[in-house]
């Protein structure tokens, strides 16, 4: 016979609830709401897009009142049931429901909201902690209700922390692994891919810590668990772009178990906990300027496995958890940020640990489950059970103390259907001052446009789901902002072309699967111009050949293009630049131009979204046709290449965002024209060129020479490239010698003999992956990855009138004849 608690008082009160009382909280308070179907403590719970909260696995302990004893303890025994099962919870009825289960059944596993809606579950136990972790995940899809199997963690584990970037990956980071050991690994998961990736390894080995992604776009982890299970006070950061864990200052008191809180001021607060003489009831901030922690105010209860939630007020609301021998806490309490001090609120109907805490979008906070076990007599047995009551907890208010007004950015931005758009909430108060407000409720006018993330994984991402506009709000109570957001098919945008042919001042469009979409005449002529694509969905075309196309200086205008080609702004480079490789789209939004074919080969300036020069300077060394820019992870420049026999040909430099030298060197070997790509492992990949047809070089992006090679074809100056989507990199086309010029004549000079008929895969080590051939000949092509992963090639000297897609392994898919011709000169960008 198997006991659980009695509910037959709760479930009265809930009866006379429901029917007699309209059962709502009232300010600063907690009252029950529906039962979960299944008691689980320990389980994951998301708030959906939609509105509902997803409630899935977890474990199922209860006591065996008529089992063996043991033989010295004389206590009952307990039995766990790991969960497969999953419930949806909808704050509209107050009641949950069952949707479909997980395909394993786990416990202590994380769940993070992606941008796109589903829900990614990683990794936790399946049994025992410490034997039987978890290497496996899966996604929920809302729309279906069904978990499906994506791809598995490098390392099983448990007791582990997953965070979502900036850039839409998810970083998975410590834990336990099986044996057990203390995990100190990492690894990034891609949405795009389904699969995990290897980055960067924590510090220090941890379980059972927490991680922060900060306002910077770095992740704060800290504290937790080590290899012998003492509490940490140690802390490191995450840098999405160099892939790596840095140590930052270390906490004032070790503690796990504990919770982490991103404040509308930026800071970072660390509340309770488990410590070196047991849980906590101190508190401390992290300041991301600084690095390091201070004292804030005590709880009024010592704590851990509680919750913390962030309230739209921009308090923190702290609820149960476990105070060692003693019953689970009922008590509750905020924090203030304004004063940084804890005070004491409602309390819960029924004392918890291991529960969940979820912020609603009317404001609320749902509490559920988790488990009420504790020594309950002098011989040290236990009582209790796991829990399936549920509670609401109503804040006094929604707004922060002296907000005055919210603005929400980016403005009248745009995104491609299946893509996503991360919005701010700034808010202004009394006295001027403002702050990111992380506490704020965001919502969509249109969920079938665009829907957007309210989760404490995921705040403010909007996806596009179908083509139209919608308004993106962020409200806390009654003060909101709000700002506008176009989304369209993904599509393909082509400028220009030669100067002697006709369709330099001519565009056209495709979708992904080659459908022309539109052309059109453009006011101006383009030719070997730069198209960068700003943050906003916009494009920034810069210089190329001639003022106009054709002259005899190179062009100094600039243009702002909108996804359908029209002309938003335009204006004067402070230099002409006739190089379309020489852009680069740095982290803030700003566009970097480095070098020229003519006149501003030792020359860089930086334009802002809008035009507007920033600053300009001079490049270590000349940098004329042939050069090419890029950004890297760190956010720095590199710049590369020249013309060939120029001295720019054989070396590198690097720039910082503000336009610094921050580094230079010669190469292994000169590289003019080759291209140029940044590796998902940060390094830099330099492949062929006029001089080094059939060599590729990796440096990392200090410069650092890491290895070189040969390629398997030649690709000289004529040949283009892309990361795909699994990090690999596919080269193809070239310039060849001897064949026959293009009508109108080819205005460049092929200095060695390529492969314009070849394409031909490299891993980021530069390790052969694979070699074919291309449907056309491809002289100065343009090529991008497509929203399916698979690759564009469109035009170029020797097919001008061509296009044909490739799959990410190179096998031949579709091909086509382009609207126009389109020789070398042109620009292709997807959106």
């Amino acid at each position: 016979m198997m006991h659980r608690n009695n509910w037959s008082g709760v479930a009265i009160i809930l009866f006379i609830c429901f029917l007699v009382f309209p059962c709502v909280a009232q300010a600063q308070t907690f009252a029950y709401t529906g039962n979960l179907n299944t008691p689980r403590a320990g389980f994951t719970a998301t708030l959906l897009d939609n509105g509902m909260v997803l409630i899935a696995g977890g474990a199922d302990t209860f006591l065996n009142i008529f089992s063996p004893v043991g033989p010295s303890s004389g206590c009952p025994t307990f039995s766990t049931t790991i969960l497969s099962s999953a419930e949806l919870y909808n704050p509209a009825t107050g009641t949950f429901s069952a949707t479909g289960s997980l395909n394993t059944a786990r416990d202590g596993q994380t769940a993070t909201l992606l941008n796109n809606g589903m829900v990614l579950i990683v990794g936790g136990s399946g049994s025992t902690r410490g034997n039987s972790e978890l290497s496996s995940a899966e996604l929920y899809n809302p729309a279906t209700g069904i978990f499906t199997v994506t791809g598995n963690l490098n390392t099983a584990r448990s007791g582990h922390t997953a965070t979502l970037l900036s850039n839409g990956m998810v970083l998975i980071a410590g834990g336990i692994g099986s044996g057990p050991v203390t995990l100190a690994s990492a690894e990034l998961y891609n949405p795009a891919t389904g699969i995990f990736t290897v980055t960067g390894n924590l510090s220090t080995g941890r379980y059972d810590h927490t991680a922060t992604p900060l306002n910077n776009g770095t992740v704060l982890v800290a504290g937790g668990f080590n290899s012998v299970s003492n509490p940490l006070s140690s802390a490191e950061l995450y840098n999405t772009a160099t892939g790596t864990f840095a140590a930052t200052g270390s906490m004032r008191t070790a503690r796990s178990i504990h919770t982490a809180t991103l404040l509308n001021s930026g800071m970072v607060l660390m509340a309770g906990g488990s410590g070196t003489a047991g849980q906590l009831s101190s508190a401390e901030l992290y300041n991301p300027t600084t690095g390091t922690f201070t004292a804030t105010g005590n709880l009024n209860t010592a704590r851990y496995e509680h919750t913390a939630s962030l309230l739209n007020n921009g308090m923190v609301l702290i609820a149960g958890g476990s105070n060692s021998a003693s019953p689970p806490l009922t008590s509750a309490e905020l924090y203030n940020p304004t004063n940084g001090t804890f005070s004491v609120t409602g309390n819960l109907n029924a004392g918890r640990y291991s529960q969940s805490a979820v912020l609603l979008p009317n404001g609320n906070v749902l509490v559920a489950g988790g488990s009420d076990i504790y020594r309950a007599n002098p011989m040290g047995c236990s009582s209790g059970a796991s829990m399936n009551t549920a509670e609401l907890y109503q804040p006094a208010s929604l707004i922060p103390s002296g907000l005055l007004s919210i603005t929400v950015s980016p403005t009248n931005s745009w995104a491609a259907i299946g893509n996503s758009e991360a919005f701010t909430a700034t808010g202004t108060f009394s006295g001027n001052g403002t702050q990111t407000l992380a506490s704020v409720t965001w919502s969509s006018s249109n969920t079938a446009v665009a829907t957007i993330t309210n989760d404490s994984t995921n705040h403010g991402n909007a996806f596009a789901v179908a083509a139209g506009s919608v308004t993106i709000k962020a409200c806390a109570g009654s003060v909101c902002g709000s700002t506008t957001i176009s989304t369209a098919p993904h599509e393909n945008l082509i400028l220009g072309s030669i100067c002697a042919d006709g369709s330099s001042g001519t565009l056209e469009e495709y979708d992904d699967t080659g459908k022309l979409l539109r052309t059109g005449n453009m006011a101006n002529a383009l030719s070997n111009q730069s198209a960068t694509l700003l943050q906003n969905g916009t494009i920034f075309v810069a210089g190329g050949t001639g003022s106009p196309c054709g002259g005899t200086a190179d062009s100094t205008l600039w243009q702002i293009f909108n996804p359908n080609g029209q002309v938003l702004s335009s204006g004067l480079l402070q230099d002409g630049r006739d190089n379309p490789n020489s852009a680069a789209l740095l982290p803030n939004g700003n566009v970097f131009l480095a070098g020229a074919a003519n006149l501003a080969q030792g020359t860089w300036e930086i334009h802002n979204p809008a035009g507007a020069l920033v600053t300009s300077g001079s490049l270590n060394d000349l940098r004329g046709s042939g050069a090419f820019a890029v950004t890297l992870k760190n956010g720095n420049v590199w710049i590369s290449g020249s013309a060939l026999g120029t001295g720019g040909s054989c070396t590198y430099e690097i720039h910082n965002s503000t336009g610094a030298l921050v580094g230079s060197g010669s190469l292994n070997t000169c590289f003019p024209g080759a291209q140029v790509q940044v590796l998902s492992n940060g390094n830099v990949m330099l492949l062929g060129g006029d001089s080094a047809a059939g060599t590729y070089e990796i440096r990392s992006q200090t410069g650092t020479f890491v290895t070189t090679g040969s390629l398997v074809n030649g690709f000289n100056h004529g040949a283009s490239s892309v990361v795909l989507n699994n990090g690999n990199v596919f080269i193809s086309g070239s310039c060849e010698v001897g064949g026959p010029p293009p009508p109108p004549p080819n205005p460049f000079v092929c200095g060695t003999t390529g492969s314009p008929s070849a394409w031909e895969i490299r891993d980021i080590n530069g390790n052969f992956v694979s070699t074919g051939s291309l449907q056309n000949q491809y002289d100065g092509a343009g090529e991008v990855v497509l929203s399916n992963g698979n690759v564009l090639i469109t035009g170029g000297n020797l097919c001008p009138a061509c296009w044909e897609i490739r799959s990410p392994t190179g096998g031949f898919i579709l091909s086509g004849s382009l609207f126009d011709t389109r020789y070398a000169g042109h620009t292709l960008t997807h959106f």
